[in-house]
């Protein structure tokens, strides 16, 4: 099997390795190839779509997002991080996780269409791709390459987005418990269920919060997580900022999507700017890295 091999060495002679097989190379690129594809449909084919004109909006937004800023930032990390580059590595798990997070939403908050199995592979291949490549990520090798990283701020922060965002979604389900029609709050959607409340209140959030109490107990995998996180939100901000457009020009009717719901995410993803910059600017000075690559077919 193939596999390639990327190993930081340090001045001080510690070495942290990462160790990237083939499974995961192919199942990004596939995952490209086929995000590519099912944005580009979605996007400029928007009759294939059915569901209300606002539905159909948004997923025009997101498929934009994805097409223009999500899959070449995944083909760009792919071709940094398999050169040794643990920033990339960061990036390309954060990349994968905005696909994946919206593979999801594709294939559940777009009435049935003929794109379906575009969206069930998008989704698919986007799980295994960040499956393997959390597998294969050693978190030393990104945190031993960051130094004074205020940490416990950067958990605050994303401790605080959390449960903010957690108590938007709870606003919304709240009122349905016991309601003799608890669906009415999703009128005008064509849906049955809102798959970011499932996606976002079942993993996302909890995840994002335990990588955030990683990060403040100085564990390795805080490091990596929260990058990722950081990496995630930026560009999931921006996505809802510009489905929240789409949605609105297709019907200005509409009370879910709002230029007001823009203008609140497009300033979070501002916001977002900050605690990532002050992420990936931080490594260590006194460690001078090279990089050595190694490519061997295993039998």
């Amino acid at each position: 099997m193939f596999s390639l091999k990327w190993r930081a060495l340090r001045a001080d002679g510690a070495r942290v390795r990462a160790v990237i097989h083939g499974p995961t190379l192919w199942l990004s690129s596939a995952l490209a190839v086929v995000a590519a594809v099912s944005a580009a449909l979605t996007f400029f084919l928007p009759d294939v779509l059915t569901g209300p004109a606002v539905t159909t909006g948004n997923a025009r937004g997101t498929a934009l997002v994805m097409m223009v800023a999500g899959v070449p930032l995944l083909v760009l990390s792919m071709l940094k991080a398999t050169r040794g580059s643990w920033r990339f590595h960061v990036v390309w798990l954060g990349i994968l996780s905005y696909l994946t997070y919206n593979g999801f939403l594709l294939l559940f908050g777009t009435p049935l269409n003929s794109l379906f199995l575009l969206y069930v592979a998008t989704f698919s291949l986007g799980l295994f791709s960040l499956g393997t490549l959390v597998h294969a990520t050693e978190p030393h090798a990104v945190s031993d390459q960051l130094v004074d990283l205020p940490r416990r701020g950067l958990a605050i922060f994303v401790w605080t987005i959390v449960g903010l965002n957690a108590l938007v979604w709870l606003r919304g389900i709240i009122p349905t418990i016991g309601a003799a029609e608890p669906t009415a709050v999703l009128d005008g959607l064509g849906l049955t269920t809102n798959p970011s409340w499932i996606q976002d209140l079942a993993f996302w959030l909890p995840m994002a919060a335990i990588a955030a109490a990683w990060l403040w107990l100085d564990k390795p995998w805080g490091y990596v997580l929260v990058g990722a996180w950081l990496v995630y939100g930026l560009i999931e901000s921006v996505g809802v900022a510009v489905d929240q457009l789409f949605g609105y020009a297709a019907d200005p009717t509409t009370e879910h999507a709002t230029p007001a719901g823009a203008v609140i995410f497009g300033i979070l993803a501002l916001v977002s700017v900050v605690p990532m910059y002050l992420y990936f600017r931080r490594q260590r000075a006194q460690s001078h890295i090279v990089v050595e690559v190694e490519v061997r077919a295993d039998g």
